[in-house]
């Protein structure tokens, strides 16, 4: 049937400002996950990621840079990891680096017909990242709203290109994350295999 597995996902530097509690099957790859942080952190995906967990490095290419290896995130299970190092840490966009903590909360088993509600955010604070602003300019953008007491940075918002928006860090809505999750994750999932499966059929 299956387990449920819980992270708690933190943006580097902002972690009490910017987190995720996570929950996601663990029939799913590390790739899912990266997948599912992407899509409630507002991510586009348009750039590479890295997970790393002990001795491994998980990634969207699994092409091997500077003599490390990599293993191929989309084929690696969560239920074949040990998560007795509970700790692991995702790179995204090494031009405009955002890091995540994340940490590893224990598991429980799937309930009955429940399998659809996954992935879910199940708690969470603060908007995510913003698409090509590395953590440095993040963290600035969020102590000028704490200290002003309003925000003024715009944005172009994720999902509806085009059109800016203020960037308020303090204004997240996880109903509504949540209802778009799943979506959100699927059109990201097609975006790297994609990529990917070419790649791969072009090397084959």
């Amino acid at each position: 049937m299956g387990s449920i597995l819980s992270f708690k996902v933190e943006i580097d530097g902002l972690e009490d400002k910017i987190w995720r509690q996570i929950e996601i099957n663990d029939m799913k790859s590390i790739a899912d996950l990266a997948y599912t942080i992407l899509a409630s952190f507002n991510s586009l995906a348009k750039h590479s990621y890295v997970i790393k967990h002990s001795d491994d490095i998980y990634n969207c290419t699994s092409d091997n840079v500077d003599n490390k290896k990599y293993l191929r995130a989309e084929t690696c299970m969560l239920r074949k990891i040990n998560f007795l190092d509970k700790k692991l840490y995702m790179e995204y966009d090494m031009d405009n680096l955002v890091k995540f903590n994340i940490t590893y909360l224990g598991s429980r088993k799937l309930e009955n017909g429940r399998s659809r509600k996954y992935p879910f955010i199940a708690d969470g604070q603060g908007q995510g990242m913003i698409e090509d602003v590395g953590i440095e300019k993040l963290k600035e953008i969020v102590y000028n709203t704490d200290r002003d007491g309003i925000s003024d940075y715009m944005y172009t918002s994720t999902y509806n290109l085009g059109i800016q928006a203020v960037y308020d860090y303090r204004e997240y809505d996880i109903d509504n994350d949540n209802i778009l999750l799943k979506t959100k994750v699927q059109k990201i999932k097609y975006r790297y295999e994609k990529y990917i499966n070419k790649r791969h059929e072009l090397n084959a």
